[in-house]
């Protein structure tokens, strides 16, 4: 396969609605996005796409360049969404997942979201994407969204030496080539599914997805600026797009979308929310819980449901610990699953009167990594992740001493045994606001 792209072929067998029915190809342009200015100022319908083998002008965030020899796949794609500007952000976070999913289902690599506009394998960025936007006051006239991937290039003769060390493509991760045109179809047909879902379903499921990709999450990180740098704990990336963080002074700070850049910092081992279920049952193979029969299925139903959701705790990408968190209150454990009176009154206790909470339902670390300190690393982000996320207190139920012993070390309250699914559990109480 050539970095030639077979334009006849662009098309055929294109399932979209409107996503690249009108099509602006070139073999060379100074900006995808520029020329897609220019023709949405003119009044091309939405959808239309701006493609081109190389852009000899190509930029980025904050106007970097954006290194876009032949054998790239470059496109910029004409929105017309009826929201408000400063909803336009987000669409940045539509397209990072849509080609995270991509490169993730179709070419089955291990895919990370960056945030603000970042998708990497194997810790190296394979993709940019920038969006911009002309706007009247609060409406959107036009948005144009950017994407640029590394596919058929030779990173260590088509890159300068400074990016060769964090810059990968799909050549260079899978030993081959791959086939344009066909990329350039799968990754337009799910951005035009990905933003159908936007505007229909609104931003908090779509960012939740794309999360799941953000492997920096959980991990000390490093944000840079013009005005300097900013260390601390990624807790999330918040409804508006904002990077949430820890700082290490103990303050909360959100740092927002367009002016910053990211980097991570050497982490020994951080905390990700959510894992495929195929990865976790080897993980719980290992722990050697939930073996009775139904057990797993249940557990992956509740998963699926949103009744139960799952952090995982990771070191040098693998799994070796979990914890299991839901909405609580004091009159059910959780939906439909009533308290026995004697555990109500525990709990209202415990809790001084509040009625709501959130639960800590259970925490394993595998026997090799314990005794390391990761147990109180959790907690410390458990917490600041529960606090950003607006929730009043952390309600968890122990039995092993070093679980017993950080709660104590943490300032938890006291509650004595309450009752879990039959088995009496000691339970502590945080609350997160004064």
């Amino acid at each position: 396969m050539s970095a030639k792209i077979n334009v006849d072929r662009l098309q055929e067998g294109l399932c979209t609605k409107r996503f690249g029915r009108r099509l602006c190809f070139l073999r060379e342009v100074g900006s995808t996005n520029d020329l897609a200015k220019e023709l949405a100022a003119k009044g091309a319908v939405e959808g239309t796409v701006v493609l081109a083998e190389k852009q000899t002008a190509g930029r980025g965030r904050l106007d970097r360049e954006w290194i876009s020899p032949k054998g790239g796949l470059y496109f910029s794609v004409i929105l017309r969404p009826n929201i408000g500007a400063s909803e336009v952000v987000k669409l940045v976070f539509v397209a990072g997942f849509a080609v995270a999913e991509v490169l993730d289902e179709v070419y089955g690599l291990r895919v990370e979201t960056k945030w603000p506009n970042d998708v990497l394998v194997n810790g190296k960025k394979i993709c940019g994407i920038l969006s911009e936007m002309n706007t009247s006051g609060e409406k959107v006239n036009y948005a144009i969204l950017g994407v640029g991937v590394n596919a058929n290039i030779n990173i260590g003769k088509e890159f300068p030496e400074e990016l060769k060390a964090i810059a990968t493509s799909l050549e260079s991760e899978l030993g081959r080539k791959v086939g344009l045109e066909g990329l350039f179809r799968a990754l337009l047909e799910r951005l035009e599914e990905v933003y159908e879902r936007f505007l229909k379903e609104g931003f908090v499921l779509i960012l939740e997805k794309w999360k799941r990709y953000a492997g920096f999450l959980g991990g000390q990180v490093e944000v840079v600026s013009e005005a300097g740098s900013l260390c601390g704990l990624a807790l999330d990336v918040d409804d508006d797009g904002a990077l949430v963080l820890r700082l290490e002074d103990g303050a909360g700070k959100r740092v927002f979308v367009g002016d910053l850049s990211l980097r991570m910092k050497n982490e020994f081992i951080r905390f990700v929310e959510g894992c495929e279920f195929g990865e976790f049952k080897r993980h719980l193979d290992r722990l050697g819980v939930y073996k009775e029969e139904g057990e797993r299925e249940k557990l992956r139903a509740f998963l699926r449901n949103g009744l139960f959701n799952l952090i995982v705790w990771r070191k040098n990408d693998e799994v070796v610990g979990h914890a299991i968190w839901h909405e609580s209150n004091t009159e059910e454990h959780r939906e439909g699953d009533p308290r026995e009176e004697e555990d109500r009154e525990a709990l209202r206790k415990l809790l001084g009167g509040k009625e709501d909470f959130v639960e800590l339902h259970e925490v394993w670390l595998l026997e090799e990594h314990r005794g390391k300190g990761y147990g109180e690393k959790f907690f410390e982000f458990f917490e600041e992740y529960m606090r950003s996320k607006g929730y009043d207190g952390i309600v968890f139920y122990a039995h092993h001493p070093a679980a017993l012993a950080i709660c104590r070390k943490r300032g938890y309250r006291e509650g004595g045994f309450i009752h879990i699914e039959g088995v009496a559990e000691y339970g502590f109480y945080l609350p997160l606001r004064k």
